[in-house]
């Protein structure tokens, strides 16, 4: 349901210091299993003046699902690799770039792709200008970016359905 895909307008200001009651941008998850409340990869689109963009994976997951997910890169870096160094998957989509300093414990230190378990999300951007949702072939080419996601989505939802 879309109720359940779009963020709500209103800002927590509790412990800010901008006591504007508004977001200053429009932000929806599209998931099955929960639309933004879900914890299993979607399909994110954000607008906002300036800062446009859509993408999708996982974004800041529970403890459990980070931990089940670095264990899934690891026992499949070549397959997780293969999707993500992908050509049209790399020139389109960015990592969330939030990464640890550390290779994380229970892990080998000498991993060669170690860079892949220092992730602390496995959400990927895709940034557009503020005139791409103005245009009248928009649908299609959201369509198009965000079919780029479905390997990973793919790949982490697996890993996902297991641990819940």
């Amino acid at each position: 349901q879309a109720k359940d895909c779009i963020f709500r307008i209103y800002r927590d200001v509790r412990f800010s210091h901008d006591k504007s009651p508004y977001k200053d941008h429009f932000g929806a998850y599209i998931c099955a299993g929960g639309g933004r409340k879900s914890l299993r990869a979607g399909y994110y689109v954000h607008l906002q003046l300036g800062n446009c963009m859509m993408g999708g994976g996982i974004y800041c997951p529970e403890p459990n699902v980070l931990k089940a997910l670095r264990q899934a890169v690891y026992d499949n870096i070549d397959e997780f690799k293969e999707i993500v160094e992908e050509k049209s998957f790399a020139a389109t989509f960015k990592d969330m770039e939030e990464k640890l300093k550390t290779i994380p414990r229970g892990f080998p230190k000498d991993f060669p792709d170690g860079e892949y378990l220092k992730n602390k999300h496995y959400a990927y951007t895709h940034i557009v200008t503020d005139d791409f949702f103005a245009a009248d072939d928009c649908a299609k080419k959201t369509v198009e970016i965000l079919k780029g996601m479905q390997p990973i989505n793919r790949f982490l939802n697996y890993t996902v359905d297991e641990v819940l």
